[in-house]
């Protein structure tokens, strides 16, 4: 389903793409807007969104006004604020910019304010005695929209071009300009039409009520189930989980005298495992006991031995070239960990570290250790992983499910197809994963910390998630760059904050300009079911 702003921007897709389109309204024209940013010791005009050719014009219309007002030079696209910081400089002109301003007031001695900012330009339109839209004097831009001039009722300017946004025009109060020379003439009529804030149009909205209804029938269905990335692979896929039903069979655990945990998936990735780990080694330390996190230190690359701690007084920074990234995150989180391949040799030397209980990390198909706890995490929204690999992710059938004593499910409500291979008598947990703050340099900042624009990178099996995770925190990503699962990526220093996930960044060196989003298991049900299991695993 498409919506479109208007009948014409609806025809205008209808030739373009396939699925039905119809007209929503436009919704820029009913959102509120923020706050105003910014005091003004004077009366002030704004030119906004505008292109090359629009600034010179309304400086200059500006300077034949009387009395002069304060003009608010906003560009279209950031990456002409230099450009236009050196035409202002050029006319010997008293400016500054935005970004320059220690608070909200601005000097009384300036002429021109440029809006090098970004998300302020909606909240400066109320109070304006007129606004000048940009790109209306350019026949291939067509004019861009002045739905937020006219929600803060305030009268616009325009040349002559206005089709890209004609049903946003048509609820506008307009005076419109032949050429660039009678800008002037046209912002001296717009002055005396009233603005200053009058407020919006008394036109009830319709477009924002209109839009959920189209779309409240789409928010209702059924999530469609899950697709198979290689459908065609199914026969390979049968000899894959007869595979994994035999390794487990032969396979005769061996046991080491403390407490095990298991924490493992079906899936190959991307469940959120790392975080229940975390959670799990934060529950046995508030039962008085001492965790080691044993991981089999996937992706690393340091040569050395193949038993290796971290964690310990004195061990240094984690490194995730040594350790592989997710120990390298559980230690740089203050746990003892131990990266091995075998790890029954790894449980050993936890115990010789002063480990009391351990956390099998991604341990539910490696059975030669045994366990007194198998906690096997899923996703909600991905139940069956696409299928048994090759097909899709999944390392076994869901029958393996048999086997766990407890089900953790992240991002919803355990779905009917997981709950029913459970045995009798196994636990469900549920969970969601919450942001709790940056860490920069090594120390954990609070959500606040950062603001405006980012750029962003991910490594990731889900790396979706972790960009709505941005959004939803209020950020603008301008940047975004995915990888594959485990991938190494540089990380340069940039004129915006670089943003990655925990585990991203134990990839990274320390002295990494890169910030990380430390994010947190909530538990959301089955509490109780944990703390029993638990109690139950260290009596």
């Amino acid at each position: 389903l498409w919506l479109a702003a208007d009948e014409a921007g609806a025809e205008a897709l209808r030739a373009r793409v396939s699925g039905r389109v119809l007209v929503g309204g436009a919704l820029k024209a009913e959102a509120p807007p923020p706050p105003p940013a910014l005091r003004f010791p004077r009366p002030w005009i704004v030119a906004a969104s505008t292109r090359a050719g629009d600034e010179v014009a309304a400086l200059e219309a500006a300077a034949a006004l009387e009395p002069a007002p304060l003009l608010v030079l906003a560009p279209r696209h950031r990456e002409r604020f230099d450009e236009v910081a050196r035409e202002l400089a050029s006319r010997g002109l008293r400016w500054a910019r935005r970004s320059a301003l220690e608070g909200p007031e601005v000097p009384p001695g300036l002429e021109v304010l440029l809006l090098d900012t970004v998300g302020e330009l909606a909240g400066l339109y109320a109070g304006a005695s007129a606004a000048f839209i940009g790109g209306t004097f350019d026949p291939r831009v067509g004019g861009h929209s002045p739905a937020e001039a006219t929600r803060a009722g305030v009268p616009v300017v325009r040349g002559p071009q206005c089709a890209a946004n004609r049903a946003a025009w048509a609820r506008a109060e307009v005076v419109v300009a032949e050429t660039p020379g009678e800008l002037a003439a046209a912002l001296d009529r717009a002055m005396t039409l009233g603005g200053g804030g009058a407020g919006p149009p008394a036109a009830a909205p319709s477009a924002s009520r209109r839009c959920a209804a189209l779309l409240a029938p789409l928010l209702s269905a059924p999530v469609p189930p899950e697709r198979s990335a290689r459908p065609l692979l199914w026969p390979l896929a049968a000899i894959w989980v007869g595979l994994a039903r035999l390794r487990v069979a032969l396979l005769r655990p061996v046991r080491v005298g403390v407490p095990v945990i298991s924490v493992g998936n079906i899936a190959s990735g991307g469940t959120g495992k790392t975080p229940v780990v975390a959670l799990i080694a934060e529950e046995l330390a508030a039962r008085g006991r001492r965790p080691a996190v044993l991981s089999r230190g996937y992706g690393r690359r340091r040569r050395g031995p193949a038993l290796r701690l971290a964690g310990r007084p004195g061990d240094g920074p984690p490194d995730g070239d040594f350790l592989g990234d997710e120990a390298a995150q559980h230690a740089a989180g203050g746990w003892l960990v131990v990266s091995c391949p075998d790890r029954v040799a790894g449980a050993a030397a936890a115990v010789a570290a002063g480990a009391d209980a351990l956390i099998l990390d991604d341990g539910f198909q490696h059975r030669r250790l045994a366990r007194d706890l198998d906690i096997v995490v899923a996703d909600a929204l991905r139940p069956r992983a696409g299928g048994p690999i090759p097909v899709g992710e999944a390392r076994e059938g869901l029958a393996a499910l048999g086997r766990a004593d407890l089900l953790w499910v992240n991002h919803g409500p355990a779905p009917a197809v997981l709950r029913e291979r459970l045995r009798p008598g196994a636990g469900i947990v549920t969970a969601e994963l919450r942001p709790e703050g940056w860490l920069v340099g090594g120390r954990l900042q609070p959500l606040e910390a950062l603001s405006g624009e980012v750029d962003a990178a991910a490594a990731i099996a889900r790396p979706g998630r972790f960009l709505q995770a941005l959004l939803e925190l209020g950020l603008t990503v301008r940047c975004w760059r995915a990888y594959r699962d485990h991938a190494r990526f540089r990380a340069e220093p940039g004129e915006r904050p670089l943003v990655v996930t925990e585990k991203d960044r134990a990839r990274l060196p320390p002295d990494s300009p890169a910030i990380a989003l430390r994010v947190r298991c909530a538990i959301t049900g089955g509490r109780a079911i944990l703390d029993a299991a638990l109690d139950g695993v260290l009596s």
